[in-house]
């Protein structure tokens, strides 16, 4: 996986820079689109990722960006990054 980063991280939380840094490392350690649905729904599971960030999946690549406040609907428009595989 390739991970390009598009925007600045708002740290609004004090969770969000380590979980950050979890979901960063679990898309660099996966070697296939399986690989990484698995780990993400494992994640989502242990984590408070839904409650941060929306997240998804394109043909060839996962795209991830923060929300406006934990739990919000509303997310900041700019892309925080791709992963592409």
């Amino acid at each position: 996986m390739n991970v390009t980063f598009e925007t600045v991280i708002c740290a609004w939380d004090e969770k969000i820079p380590a979980l950050l840094i979890r979901l960063v490392n679990t898309l660099l350690f996966c070697r296939t689109e399986e690989e990484l649905r698995q780990s993400i729904d494992k994640l989502r599971e242990t984590t408070e990722l839904d409650e941060f960030f929306t997240y998804g999946y394109g043909s060839h690549h996962f795209w991830c960006n923060q929300r406006i406040s934990k739990g919000s609907v509303q997310f900041i428009q700019s892309r925080l990054f791709i992963a592409t595989f």
